[in-house]
């Protein structure tokens, strides 16, 4: 099952690799984000999409419960009275689908943008385009709202223009990756 941290912002990937150093699958969800400074697109550079957030795949054991508890930079595990609370089973796919092949950032999205709002060709940002409540052209950036832990959180994903520079995007669906079950393993 998917559990929700919260974490110190600016402390997800340490939090990160020292529940993995434990033997405690746990992601970040980025994305490689192209930036434009002095009016020209930078190369891509991980971002988190989600500051503040760490999710764990694990059961949750006294003996796990207590190990995650005592990483420097928890600030809680969501749930309520002591109880951690697992992701519903869309939350936790859709999660996965920002994770990347093995927690690695995603790709930007390859899309266009149409009189009728935008049509995306590649990425994970396909698989949330129902979810969408604002496009900003001139940035490259959608938010999309999601649920998470039972709260609405608003996100951005980026995307570039067909046939400009960069390798074409895949999902770890496309690729044909397994990623663990949303709800067990």
């Amino acid at each position: 099952m998917w559990y929700v941290l919260h974490v110190k912002t600016g402390k997800e990937l340490a939090v990160r690799d020292s529940l993995l150093a434990h033997g405690i699958i746990a992601r970040v969800p980025q994305e490689m984000r192209s930036v434009r400074k002095g009016g020209e697109w930078q190369p891509p550079v991980p971002h988190i999409l989600i500051p503040g957030y760490v999710f764990v795949h694990t059961e949750i054991t006294a003996e796990r419960y207590y190990r995650i508890k005592a990483t420097p930079n928890i600030l809680r595990i969501w749930g309520t009275d002591n109880t951690p609370a697992a992701l519903t089973y869309l939350e936790a796919e859709r999660l996965q689908l920002l994770c990347g092949r093995d927690g690695a950032a995603i790709e930007q999205a390859v899309a266009m943008i149409t009189d009728g709002g935008i049509e995306v060709t590649s990425g994970a940002l396909q698989y949330f385009t129902n979810e969408i409540t604002k496009i900003d052209k001139h940035a490259r950036k959608v938010t999309v709202e999601l649920e998470i832990g039972g709260e609405a959180k608003q996100l951005q994903l980026t995307y570039r223009p067909p046939g400009e520079d960069g390798a074409d995007t895949d999902t770890p669906q496309e690729s044909g990756e397994q990623l663990p079950d949303a709800q067990g393993d």
